[in-house]
């Protein structure tokens, strides 16, 4: 469940926004914050669920591209899969990323030029600390926590439909107070110019939205980034949740088709930043 409640919390408790503005519009009733913080810890007790990503660039010029995934996650057994079809191009073939046994794993086509006919590499994981396993009791007092801080404020918008599916649309904005508050736990291995985007930060949001039985159905958000010189692009994020109990097939690669990141990192000429990049994106899985 540990890489699932991640991904959940993770994505909520990050810097990201988009809905900011309609906050204001709410009229919902009960305590936003509790339902919020207890759908999260739900959603993570599930033991299956399918899930989408969808992320689009709206660059100043006017043009935007968008970027689109799909897998599945085995909650029980921290496994799951997730495969872009488009990532690399319209005709580059799939990227997956699986994640098996504590171990994750990158799968595209064209790494076999690189690789000698190897189409995978297993990126380096950053081992939990002894002592953080994560209970469901912890995970909703860390959440409770984290959404009661200073700066942070939880709305009701009213009803939604997401997938001809019945929601209750909740907003979580997070104000300077938090933002301030959230720089201050960066990893020091953050690049210095990822950083410095973090503190040009205003007040942004998190939508969420729940089912009638306390699910997460769908999240929401979008932050600036410069991507291009003179004004920011925009990056805007939609994750969705469904078909919560179905069975999931993950599978760990043929070790004869597996190279160890270090070989991926020396054929591009030294790990750098990738290394950091992906051992961060292993340790929030």
């Amino acid at each position: 469940m540990r890489a699932f409640l991640g991904l959940l919390a993770g994505v909520l408790l990050a810097i990201g926004g988009g809905v900011g503005a309609e906050a204001a519009a709410g009229t919902g009733s009960g305590n936003p914050t509790a339902a919020v913080s207890s759908a999260i810890v739900r959603t993570a007790q599930q033991k299956s669920a399918d899930f989408s990503v969808r992320f689009t660039v709206s660059l100043a010029s006017g043009s935007s591209a968008s970027v689109s995934g799909s897998g599945a996650a085995d909650l029980a057994t921290d496994r799951f899969r997730l495969s872009f079809n488009n990532l690399l191009g319209a005709s580059s073939g799939p990227v997956e990323l699986l994640m098996v046994g504590g171990k994750i794993y990158l799968g595209a086509p064209q790494l076999a030029q690189l690789l000698g006919g190897k189409t995978w590499i297993a990126i380096p994981e950053q081992s939990a600390p002894a002592g953080t396993k994560t209970s469901s009791n912890n995970a909703s007092q860390t959440i409770k926590r984290a959404l009661t801080r200073s700066g942070v404020s939880v709305r009701d918008l009213g009803g939604a439909a997401v997938g001809g599916v019945s929601v209750e649309h909740y907003v979580i904005r997070y104000g300077a107070n938090a933002i301030r508050g959230a720089l201050g736990k960066l990893p020091v291995s953050l690049p210095a110019s990822s950083r410095q985007v973090l503190k040009g930060l205003g007040p942004v949001s998190v939508g969420v939205w729940i089912d009638g039985s306390g699910l997460v159905r769908q999240l929401a958000g979008g932050f600036f980034v410069p991507l291009t010189a003179g004004a920011p692009s925009r990056l805007q994020y939609t994750v969705g949740f469904s078909n919560f109990g179905t069975p999931v097939q993950v599978q760990a690669p043929p070790a004869s088709e597996v190279a160890p990141f270090s070989r991926f990192a020396k054929t591009l000429g030294g790990a750098g930043a990738g290394t950091s990049a992906l051992s961060g994106l292993s340790s929030i899985l």
